[in-house]
């Protein structure tokens, strides 16, 4: 069973310059254990991310962005597995009125991984790296 819990803030800063946004999700896991039918295994994942952004000309705005994101080995995050947190540019350009391209790239800066608690980043859950690109198209 996969389900996803979430919550979209955004805000006008300054209007026509300058954006903030902010989002927060939630996903229960529970599913049989593949190994044994009569178990079954629980999980969650947690996403905590905020960003601004600045309009620098009518098509073109540039920002930053940093997110959270835990792992846990309970439905509900009271049992951590590892943790990451990452932080980069963030670019959106307004090709048409009804198309845009997004794209952000983001090291990880910080993680704990239970596994490996003495290393600086969580590469045993999480990327080193993450690259988002993302096309939007409105057909109204």
């Amino acid at each position: 069973m996969n389900v996803a819990f979430k919550v979209f803030i955004d805000a006008v800063v300054i209007p026509d310059k300058f954006f903030w946004g902010s989002n927060i999700i939630w996903l229960p896991q529970r599913a049989e254990d593949p190994s044994d039918r009569s178990k079954w295994l629980s999980s969650s994942a947690i996403l905590l991310s905020s960003a601004i952004a600045y309009q620098v000309s009518p098509k073109f705005f540039v920002g930053a962005e940093a997110r959270y994101l835990g792992s846990f080995t309970t439905i509900f995050p009271t049992r951590e597995v590892g943790r990451a947190v990452y932080a980069g540019p963030t670019v959106l350009w307004k090709v048409t009125d009804k198309i845009t391209f997004n794209t952000t790239f983001q090291p990880q800066i910080a993680g704990r991984s239970t596994s490996n608690p003495g290393l600086r980043l969580d590469l045993d859950n999480f990327e080193k790296l993450q690259f988002r690109a993302k096309l939007s198209i409105a057909f109204q």
